[in-house]
């Protein structure tokens, strides 16, 4: 599997391919795997977590730190039509076709199996169509509303950088919008936590309630391309290897102490009182991928291998796969032997284990057979 794939499939110019973010695209997908296992499993949660522990019982921070990477991602050939105007911005077309390739064919086999095999034809047209949709066709669609949430950030995104780049006119308009978004997250998410259960989605999960993971992730951006640009960092300086290690053990326990409070509160009642603390998570998630990149931590190897980066390249195939596979290994099981004898079992290792091999393997061939064709085309479009 090692050898036979190729991390640079599907990106148009090599020279925009960054190894670490891969990796980290890797770590993003390990969390929300090891939180859907502490989920499916039935552990009793205890009345107080540890900070390790929290990365696992608050590992949807990992669809955060998914969402952060499409914004720093998708945001580069944007940003360097910003940082230096004589660089024209993407093609509108190409952008969103590139979009439509990499996400619509898999997507649109996984929505296909479920109605198939669930006969719920008129929630896999919702879905199709990347209308919300939340537990309806369980568990194969428990992911999916990412999907809706990252489309409407594709669709806005070159609309906001079109208007910037039009002139005054365009940035005052943009301005004005971001401005009305602000008010009306501050108000409706950060003052108000308990949205009515009809506003729900849209406060939590929708563009409006995670736009600001989307943000964090371009400014990271743009904090890349210019201090990248002007070369005003050498991550073999030592003071820049201190600095760095300080800024990443700092943002780290940081980030560990929200995900512990998230985990304490437990996670439907963080969602409904402290939804906020996404945003923080997306900040601090921010903060580290910029200290992975521009800086030469020790013990960066630990993050930045080849086997990371496989798992960073099957990360949408895994994801789309991952919570029918453990429900039907984890669940049965624990429901056959009983919950406590479950806990109590070897078992309760095995079967995670296997569930993942099961998911890593139908995630290669998924992607060897679906997404992989479409990449290609994907890559020959016009930059």
């Amino acid at each position: 599997m090692s050898r036979a794939l190729d991390l640079e499939s599907g990106i148009r110019s090599s020279s925009t391919y960054i190894l670490e973010l891969e990796c980290i695209r890797g770590l993003a997908i390990a969390l929300v795997f090891l939180f859907h296992i502490y989920g499916i499993s039935g552990i009793s949660p205890p009345p107080e977590h540890s900070l390790a522990m929290s990365f696992i019982v608050s590992g949807n921070t990992g669809v955060t730190l998914f969402f952060v990477l499409s914004g720093f991602l998708l945001g580069q050939p944007w940003l360097k039509s910003f940082i230096d105007n004589t660089i024209p911005p993407p093609h509108l077309w190409s952008f969103y076709a590139a979009r439509a390739l990499r996400v619509i064919p898999l997507y649109y086999a996984a929505v296909l199996f479920s109605v198939i095999v669930s006969g719920e034809w008129l929630v896999g047209l919702q879905a199709m169509l990347f209308g919300f949709v939340g537990f309806d066709i369980f568990p194969y669609s428990v992911v999916w509303w990412t999907l809706s949430t990252e489309v409407q950030f594709y669709v806005l995104l070159p609309l906001g950088f079109l208007l910037w780049l039009s002139g005054k006119p365009g940035k005052l308009l943009l301005l004005a919008i971001l401005g009305v978004w602000l008010y009306l997250y501050v108000t409706r998410v950060a003052l108000n936590p308990m949205p009515d259960k009809n506003l729900s989605y849209l406060m939590a999960k929708s563009i409006f309630g995670r736009l600001p993971a989307f943000l964090a992730g371009l400014l990271a951006g743009y904090v890349y391309l210019v201090t990248k640009q002007r070369q005003a960092l050498s991550e073999n300086a030592l003071q820049i290897r201190i600095g760095g290690l300080v800024v990443t053990v700092c943002a780290a326990t940081l980030l560990a102490i929200v995900l512990k409070q998230a985990a304490d509160m437990g996670d439907q009642t963080a969602k409904q009182i402290w939804h906020i603390h996404h945003t923080y998570e997306a900040v601090l998630w921010a903060v580290l991928i910029l200290s992975l990149l521009l800086c030469k931590l020790p013990g960066k190897q630990l993050l930045v291998n080849r086997p990371m980066a496989i798992t960073g390249k099957l990360s949408y195939s895994i994801y789309l796969n991952h919570v029918p596979i453990l429900f039907f290994m984890i669940y049965t099981s624990r429901e056959s032997m009983g919950a406590e004898n479950y806990l109590a079992s070897i078992w309760f290792y095995i079967m995670p284990a296997l569930a993942f091999v099961a998911s890593l393997g139908m995630a290669y061939a998924t992607y060897r057979l679906i997404e992989l064709p479409f990449l290609q085309v994907k890559r020959n479009l016009p930059n």
